[in-house]
């Protein structure tokens, strides 16, 4: 896994070109990514 972002390299991993999720978001990882993302919450 490389981090690039949350979308992308915090709740993903690349797996032979093959994004695939890291473990279970909680509520509060995708609030995280979310705001990093966009600057809002769901």
């Amino acid at each position: 896994a490389f981090l690039t972002g949350y979308l992308t390299g915090f709740l993903h991993k690349n797996y032979k070109g093959t994004w695939y999720p890291v473990c279970d978001a909680s509520q509060t990882w995708i609030n995280d990514a979310c705001t990093a993302e966009s600057g809002t919450l769901l």
